[in-house]
């Protein structure tokens, strides 16, 4: 009774063949030690490896190979494999099926035996087994012809030789089993039978079709101002055509979608660079705006400069309004309000135009005013108690003094009320000024007569004396010794 091993069948250009699968692993990639060579392009040296598990399933495993597997269009690293999976290796496309492989004709494939099996190609595509008397090393190309001392002389001739471009080795027991790939893909051309080698390089006429409406998919993207979609396009494109006329504009094409993507990122930069600077309340327009102009890929790094322009902006807020406080502590201390108060409005004023300090004032200038509330009020307790004790004058000297510090505030104008009100006390208690007396003129009697009256009166002119005598002047009182 047959086992039921897995099979392959495996599309590549158009092109498929069927084989089945022994029980040990099968590696795939370009390298001519694999078990499976494809050379197509976009298939690593070691591309790949399918291993049987203990539960009878299948895993693949990835080689670390540069373009990746992908099963049923998702890539993968490792996956336990389902029938009816479609792997993606490079151009190669390669279908697991767990049911077992069918000849043709729909019967089950017979056992192996010790006869050597027709190497003759059969139809569908499906690939025979080697002898297991065959050498490994026996020339690929040799393996297409017929066997003449093969048994069933009835089978018809095999068509000629063909230079394989691929093979798969299949260990089965303690010999080797080498099966050849040929690529066979016949097409009638004025009744000639033509045989065309597999070499996986997408040359044919509908291989360039699909590159060129690719590129003009891409080309399409570009004018769109989509530029990232663009890039992908074309660097998806020229991975797979290296060269004609489609490789070349595209490569054109991607140089100036590079130098798009280029200049639509430094101009990100420099919102970032420019970050005090940039309106975040214009934000959505310039977005807008931005998008576009660049295109919808450009969402998420448009997202991400914002964040940083804004994370720029909350820093230098932060580092302004701690500096601002260091230097408005000590006028606080010294109950310098005004002061303190201007500091704030200045810094508000110099802030750079992208940065609104705003809110980050006002709420310091709310602290000043409470300070200040605090402040006025021990003020005016003081100016009670000099009230008390020296009177209005000496408390409306005290109030005079100090209320400058407090213009701006609420507290200036409770002290505003109170110095006036003091001052007016101070006005009411000071005493009357006496009359003024006015100047005596000369020579006037003072009010109530003379304190003093001279007894005597000395003589004046020549002949005078100071004595009395007889040669005295006529009618001049004697005077008389005291």
């Amino acid at each position: 009774m047959a086992l039921r091993m897995p099979s392959l069948r495996i599309v590549v250009a158009e092109q498929t063949f069927e084989a089945a699968l022994p029980a040990s692993a099968i590696r795939v990639g370009t390298a001519p030690v694999c078990d499976l060579t494809l050379a197509c392009e976009g298939v690593a040296s070691e591309h790949c490896v399918l291993e049987p598990m203990p539960s009878g399933e299948w895993r693949l495993k990835d080689l670390g190979s540069g373009h990746g597997t992908r099963v049923n269009g998702a890539e993968v690293r490792q996956v336990a494999l389902k029938s009816g999976d479609l792997i993606e290796v490079g151009l190669a496309c390669i279908h697991f099926d767990a049911a077992p492989l069918r000849p043709a004709g729909g019967a089950a494939a017979a056992a192996p035996s010790s006869a050597a099996p027709p190497a003759a190609v059969p139809a569908r595509g499906v690939l025979p087994l080697k002898s297991a008397s065959t050498s490994s090393s026996t020339s690929a190309s040799k393996s297409f012809a017929p066997e003449s001392s093969a048994p069933h002389s009835s089978a018809p001739a095999s068509p000629a030789p063909l230079a394989p471009v691929a093979h798969v080795v299949l260990p089965r027991g303690s010999a080797a089993r080498k099966l050849v790939l040929g690529a066979l893909a016949l097409a009638l051309v004025g009744g000639v039978l033509v045989a065309v080698g597999l070499t996986g390089k997408s040359d044919g006429a509908g291989s360039e079709a699909r590159a060129r409406r690719d590129l003009e998919a891409a080309i399409g993207l570009y004018r769109a101002h989509d530029y990232l979609g663009a890039r992908q396009a074309l660097v998806e494109l020229g991975q797979r055509v290296r060269t004609g006329d489609v490789a070349r504009q595209a490569g054109t094409y991607l140089a100036s979608v590079n130098q798009a993507v280029s200049q639509a990122e430094n101009e990100l930069e420099g919102w970032v660079s420019r970050a005090l600077d940039f309106d975040l309340s214009a934000a959505a327009s310039r977005q807008a705006v931005f998008l576009e102009g660049h295109g919808q890929g450009f969402a998420e790094k448009v997202r991400s400069s914002l964040e940083r322009v804004r994370a720029e902006q909350q820093r230098w807020r932060q580092l302004e309004v701690t500096r601002v406080a260091a230097e408005v502590e000590p006028l606080l201390a010294l109950s310098h309000y005004k002061q303190a108060r201007a500091r704030w409005l200045k810094a508000q004023a110099s802030a750079p135009g992208g940065v609104d300090l705003g809110q980050d004032v006002a709420s310091q200038l709310g602290s000043v005013d409470a300070a200040a509330e605090v402040s006025a009020s021990q003020l005016l307790e003081r100016a009670a108690t000099a009230l008390r004790l020296r009177g209005p004058r000496s408390g409306a000297e005290l109030l005079g003094a100090a209320i400058e510090h407090y213009e701006g505030s609420a507290a200036h104008g409770r002290l505003a009320e109170r110095l006036a009100a003091l001052e007016r006390e101070a006005q009411a208690q000071q005493p009357a000024l006496a009359p003024a007396v006015p100047a005596a003129s000369p020579g006037a009697v003072p009010a109530g007569g003379p304190r003093h009256v001279a007894r005597f009166t000395k003589p004046h002119g020549p002949g005078s004396r100071s004595h009395g005598g007889d040669d005295g002047a006529a009618g001049a009182p004697r005077g008389r010794r005291g």
